[in-house]
């Protein structure tokens, strides 16, 4: 109970900093940095879940350029690294089941082992705070931003059988949940704007019943809170998908003030439905992640493009 206290309480902090962000405007999707998906130097694998978004904030407000993170006792299992004096970790999350032996019971005669889930927090510290770490290499070749958000778009569009219709007189992008599709409007400021309004309906597109089967989705209509709370799965779903196709953040469109009251409303009322919205984002993530890759194993010649040129991302992961 302590432990899950502890996390709570970090979780309150983390709200009450987004939603005092809000009220001033400095809306922590507007920012004009290389968003990087956090991954476990030690591992090599990416965080997941509201831990992304938590190491997200710190290195925006660290102005931290590297992803790669490591915890206090990989650091000390490995004799060469030292962690810098004066460095500064970020907690993240750890939620698992555990299995009480001490607790079996009998049922018809039957014993059973009782079963608790767990949730904890623990700091991990970023590889500039680290000495002797190798310099992180960025993954990214200059390419241009049209080229790969074209080929991205293309290849998501056959990987996912995804309807994505342009069109001159749409001016507010949307997807059609009875219709099934995307609409887009033709032009965009900048190559990044348009993926990321693309990856925002996407994580919309995700939610159909048919596939994800968010009840956001279902009820999109019926009020502003439903509504709110899906603007921030796809708002948080955008994000990730920038991160880890590695495209900058930056101010892309202006977003309905009434859905910015709501988020502060919905936090300030339950400040864990963030982290609901960050988990949904992460599946949405997840699934699209998968389906790309499976189409790509099926590509080879066209795997092998991606592998070569970097069009699509700084997680090699997902290519693999």
């Amino acid at each position: 109970m302590k432990n899950l206290n502890k996390l709570l309480d970090e979780r309150k902090k983390i709200v009450e900093q987004i939603i005092k962000n809000l009220k001033t405007h400095n809306y922590f999707w507007d920012k004009n940095f290389v968003a990087m998906y956090p991954l476990n130097f030690v591992s090599n694998k990416n965080y997941n879940g509201t831990n992304i978004l938590r190491l997200q904030l710190f290195s925006e407000m660290k102005n931290i350029q590297d992803p790669r993170f490591l915890t206090f006792k990989q650091i000390l299992n490995r004799p060469n690294l030292k962690l810098k004096k004066g460095a500064k970790g970020c907690s993240i999350e750890y939620w698992g089941i555990k299995q009480l032996d001490e607790s079996e019971i009998e049922n018809n005669g039957k014993k059973q082992k009782t079963n608790y889930f767990f949730g904890k927090t623990y700091y991990v510290f970023n590889a500039k705070d680290v000495e002797n770490i190798p310099k992180y290499k960025n993954k990214f070749v200059e390419v241009s931003s049209d080229k790969r958000v074209d080929y991205l778009i293309e290849n998501l569009s056959k990987a996912l059988e995804l309807k994505v219709y342009d069109n001159v007189l749409t001016e507010t992008p949307h997807f059609s949940p009875n219709q099934d599709y995307i609409q887009m409007p033709t032009t965009f400021v900048s190559p990044e704007a348009k993926i990321a309004v693309f990856f925002h309906e996407l994580t919309h597109w995700t939610g159909h019943k048919d596939r994800l089967n968010r009840t956001s989705i279902e009820s999109y209509s019926k009020n502003i809170k439903t509504r709110a709370i899906e603007e921030l799965v796809a708002e948080l779903g955008a994000i990730f998908l920038n991160s880890k196709f590695g495209f900058q953040t930056k101010k892309i469109q202006d977003n309905n003030y009434a859905y910015i009251q709501s988020w502060i409303k919905i936090l300030e009322d339950n400040p864990n439905e963030l982290f609901k919205a960050a988990n949904k984002a992460n599946e949405a993530v997840e699934y699209i992640s998968q389906k790309l890759e499976k189409y790509l194993d099926t590509k080879k010649n066209e795997k092998q493009i991606i592998d070569n040129s970097d069009f699509l991302a700084q997680d090699e992961g997902l290519v693999h």
